[in-house]
């Protein structure tokens, strides 16, 4: 076979197709799956959301089992057909060897900013697709919305459902993207929230934000300023996230309703 001035030839021992796999299938497969890592099941749930929402394409990415029939990468992709009771297509490797175990998945992986940017879904990079994702978290709602695996097709409908109120907060917050301090995916998406209810408060909000100008330290723009810039240290995670989004609306709450407050506490939503 030839791709270009290529001549692609097969490996004497190890053969591929396409295949689609049905849950029965999966399920018999599945036992072959006796020398693997654990299951990981919030990523399971990732590819049910993905394969229950038409999601789920073939590609390069499938199933491989070494030469005694042992399944050696794909358990995630399996157990998601199961769990999701829903047929998929999957590249099936048979022939590879046990060794292979070593090298899966430890390559660079191509990320969702990566993807998004490709498709033409984002223009802002990974300030756009960690907005994306924390929308995504808040629609989830609850305490599993902090720490759940976010598939990225409950990324691409935050962005489709907020695209207009991102664009906006993406514009006006521009000097702050980028830079360390205000421009959190918590807070962008509290600010996309805001913008939904009332455009021009929230405008207000942002400059006087990211100005800190002419404020009093209970006016909650500065409030919610001074709170972001005094952290230090590593602060990211869905749970992270959340915490930055609540924070963010309650300060925002405060703005539409003309009161100083003095402090930025957890478990307010818009």
């Amino acid at each position: 076979m030839r791709i270009g001035k290529l001549e692609l030839k097969e490996h004497c021992d190890i053969r591929a197709a396409m295949c689609e796999i049905n849950p029965a299938q999966a399920a018999e497969l599945l036992t072959r799956n006796t020398h693997n890592r654990k299951i990981r099941h919030g990523v399971v749930e990732k590819y049910v959301r993905e394969i229950k929402n038409g999601e789920w394409f073939p590609s390069a990415s499938g199933i491989g089992f070494d030469g005694t029939g042992t399944l050696v990468d794909g358990q995630h992709r399996l157990k998601a057909i199961v769990d999701s009771n829903t047929s998929a297509t999957l590249c099936c490797v048979i022939g590879l060897p046990r060794a292979v175990q070593e090298k899966v998945d430890r390559q660079a992986k191509r990320s969702l900013v990566d993807c998004f940017t490709l498709s033409g879904l984002v223009t802002a990079g990974a300030p756009e697709v960690s907005l994306g994702t924390c929308l995504a978290r808040i629609v989830l709602g609850g305490t599993v919305g902090r720490n759940v695996d976010i598939a990225d097709v409950d990324v691409k409908e935050a962005l489709s459902n907020h695209r207009p109120a991102i664009d906006f907060v993406l514009f006006n917050m521009r000097p702050a993207i980028g830079t360390k301090g205000l421009a959190r995916a918590g807070v962008l998406a509290a600010l996309v929230n805001a913008t939904e209810i009332n455009k021009t408060k929230t405008l207000s909000f942002i400059e006087k934000f990211l100005s800190g100008e002419n404020m009093t330290n209970d006016n909650p723009p500065m409030r919610l300023r001074k709170y972001f810039l005094s952290i230090t240290g590593y602060h990211s995670g869905g749970s992270a996230q959340m915490d930055d989004y609540e924070r963010s609306c309650y300060a925002l709450k405060a703005w539409f309703d003309g009161r100083n407050i003095n402090s930025v506490r957890l478990g307010t939503r818009l």
